[in-house]
């Protein structure tokens, strides 16, 4: 049977920014050191060494990708930190800011979704990898400077997020759903930043 717990409404970075985060994710931090400008949620219930998690990481504007390229650019970005094998872009689209909780900030913001494929080394298992769908949401807040991206990592096999039970619904070898999509994407559309001191 598969269960679905509450999403919790988390605070980050210092209780700067707030967002929902679906239920039964864990925090990193408080397991391993975690750099100053991310928040790493995991998965806490994992049935393998695969496990699903989301990075919320905040990064300088990169200019030199315009908003149209920005996404592309940070899965590349992405690909070459985690020395990934291969990777591909699946597919990429704009998100209407109107849609997303900051675009009440009265600030604007430029919002892309872009997922990739990619085969990539297993956490702390040098001689191991595993292919692994990575979902980015890119928030561009130009009056700050900074390119806000969200990152989920759904290995090949792994439990849903916002699942928990016996029978949780695994990631696909194919597209992830737009049910998965759907849990994942609360992230960025419920973000929202309580202090913009945070970006001084």
């Amino acid at each position: 049977m598969t269960t679905h717990p509450a999403p919790i409404r988390a605070s980050l970075f210092g209780g700067a920014i707030e967002t929902t985060l679906p239920g039964g994710l864990i925090d990193v931090s408080t397991l391993r050191q975690v750099p100053d400008n991310q928040e790493v949620y995991v998965d806490q219930a994992p049935t393998s060494s695969d496990s699903v998690s989301v990075v919320i990481e905040l990064l300088e504007l990169a200019s030199d990708a315009p908003i149209d390229a920005m996404a592309a650019y940070h899965l590349e970005q992405y690909a070459d930190d985690t020395e990934a094998a291969s990777y591909s872009v699946v597919s990429a689209a704009e998100v209407p800011a109107s849609t997303c909780a900051l675009s009440a900030a009265g600030r604007p913001i430029a919002v892309r979704r872009i997922v990739g494929a990619m085969t990539a080394q297993k956490f702390n298992q040098a001689d191991a990898k595993h292919d692994v769908y990575v979902v980015q949401w890119v928030i561009r807040i130009p009056s700050v400077s900074t390119d806000l991206v969200i990152t989920w990592n759904l290995p090949v096999g792994a439990p849903w997020p916002g699942t928990a039970g016996e029978s949780r619904p695994v990631v696909a070898n194919s597209m992830p759903s737009d049910a998965l999509l759907a849990v994942c994407e609360q992230v960025a559309r419920q973000l929202t930043v309580v202090d913009w001191g945070l970006f001084c």
